[in-house]
């Protein structure tokens, strides 16, 4: 694991860290790794798993790990692997963060602010389709996104506010980063602008 660069405009709150990759240590249990988005956490402290499940999880961490070296405590911009105790590999996903308990909630709605990529000609006036793939954090969940207004239709360059509506909960925070795929091809980026 690495240590980030603190950025400037990353959020204030309580810890949350963004699940990016999960693994198996056999005779130690379920590790996750990702960067700490904001707050700080140590060995012993409980953590929720939120997102991509109905129902959250919680997880006792028993480590911490970055360069290879063992942490009592990490925080914001740290790149680290948390140890999850007993919890088994399938209750984490790729994409799912943890938080401290209770300070965070999934949904499958939320408002953002797209702006349409200029290898398209227009977003169409109906963008809901089952091809499109909506990109937060690590996670790509099937979805559909709809004007939030009276716009019929994107041209290249030209940014609107969306709705989109995902077919499993996230975890979304204001502007956290979000990208629209139509197959293999990037449709729209931007921002979340909240739940």
């Amino acid at each position: 694991m690495k240590r980030r660069v603190d950025s400037p405009d990353a959020p204030a709150g309580p810890f949350l860290m963004s699940v990016e990759d999960v693994f198996s240590i056999s005779g130690r249990g379920t590790v996750a790794t990702g960067p700490v988005e904001r707050g700080t956490i140590a060995v012993g402290d409980q953590v929720e798993l939120v997102g991509l499940r109905e129902t959250s999880s919680l997880a006792r961490l028993t480590g911490i790990e970055m360069f290879q070296r063992s942490l009592g405590r990490a925080t914001a911009g740290d790149d680290i692997g948390v140890l999850l105790g007993d919890l088994p590999k399938e209750q984490v996903e790729r994409g799912m963060v943890l938080a401290m308990p209770g300070t965070i909630a999934a949904t499958k709605a939320f408002a953002a602010e797209l702006r349409l990529e200029s290898s398209y000609s227009r977003m169409p006036e109906s963008a809901g389709d089952s091809r499109l793939s909506i990109q937060i954090r690590a996670a790509l969940i099937k979805g559909e996104v709809s004007f939030a207004n009276d716009q019929q239709r994107l041209l290249p360059g030209e940014s609107a506010r969306v709705t989109v509506r995902l077919e499993r909960p996230i975890a979304i925070l204001p502007n956290l980063q979000v990208r629209v795929f139509d197959g293999s091809r990037t449709l729209a980026v931007g921002r979340a602008l909240g739940s």
